[in-house]
């Protein structure tokens, strides 16, 4: 990759989903310089990157010298809400302080990536404290554009065993859709507006590329991978005793209002490419479609 002076980027949370995604992408758009921030500079994931080319900076984003020494000379920015041992109050500490580093730094243009949903009073903890960081963004005054994605379509990776012995277990009730995002569609989003801030500065949108009910999800993996998958919808009750407090809360809110992202006007707006969950089923590895 050529790299070019004027374009160095720093990603914090590279070896994170949405930061790996997004150095992925940074490799397909020639002239970049990445900076990937990790807490773990020598952990397997940042070994990964380094004999990639990629440079890995060690920082602690509880620590202002540490994020000051790695904006320095930076042009870009992205980075997603670091979340510490007290959860919300520590996201949103973290959060301020990269946004502060990178205004003591000039960086030219931010990119930040939070929930949608997070930007209005929804009576989610875990939301709503992304939305602080984002207001603080702001006020910084530097260049900024801000994405807010639905929930992950890679999350299903980490129930793949599950799937493919038949069933998806959920809370959230079965005639009640909801939106998905490839990381691979923010990671595009997020590059586009760093490679061109000037179209998407000051810009905050939503993000979703799909909407499915649970039930017509499970039959959807059950085509592609042609075997029987199932929705298993846990009841209110007992049966939800043991999971987690946040988790019952965010379907509350899904079950109540949900994200509500015009997908049609978000692919018209920007013609930017928008998976679908079955296109992302049939493009991640690990799933073993029946026409495989």
């Amino acid at each position: 990759m050529t790299q070019i002076e004027g374009r160095t980027v720093v990603v914090i949370g590279a070896t994170g989903t949405q930061g790996g995604a997004v150095i992925n992408r940074l490799f397909e758009t020639d002239g970049w310089q990445i900076r990937a921030v990790s807490r773990d500079g020598t952990g397997e994931k940042a070994r990964v990157l380094t004999d990639r080319g990629v440079e890995v900076r060690q920082a602690d984003m509880d620590d202002s010298a540490s994020l000051d020494a790695v904006m320095d000379g930076a042009d870009r920015l992205f980075f997603v809400p670091i979340v510490g041992g007290e959860g919300p109050p520590s996201e949103i500490a973290r959060g301020i302080a990269v946004a502060d580093a990178a205004a003591r730094a000039g960086v030219a243009h931010v990119v930040f990536s939070g929930v949608s949903g997070g930007n209005r009073e929804i009576g989610v903890p875990n939301f709503q404290s992304k939305g602080i960081i984002e207001e603080h963004l702001k006020s910084t005054g530097l260049h900024h554009t801000i994405l807010r994605p639905v929930s992950f379509m890679e999350n299903f990776n980490r129930n793949r065993d599950s799937i493919l012995g038949g069933q998806i277990s959920g809370v959230l009730n079965p005639e009640k859709a909801q939106q998905y995002i490839s990381v691979r569609d923010i990671a595009a989003f997020a590059v586009a507006a760093l490679d061109d801030p000037g179209r998407f500065d000051g810009d905050a949108f939503d993000l979703a590329g799909d909407e499915l009910r649970m039930p017509d999800l499970a039959a959807l993996f059950a085509r592609m991978l042609g075997r029987t998958v199932e929705y298993n919808h846990i009841p209110s009750g007992e049966p939800r005793s043991t999971m987690a407090q946040p988790m019952l809360v965010m379907n509350d809110f899904f079950e109540r209002e949900g994200y509500g992202v015009d997908i049609d006007a978000l692919r018209a707006r920007w013609g930017i490419p928008l998976t679908t969950m079955e296109e992302w089923i049939r493009t991640e590895p690990g799933w073993p479609l029946a026409s495989a």
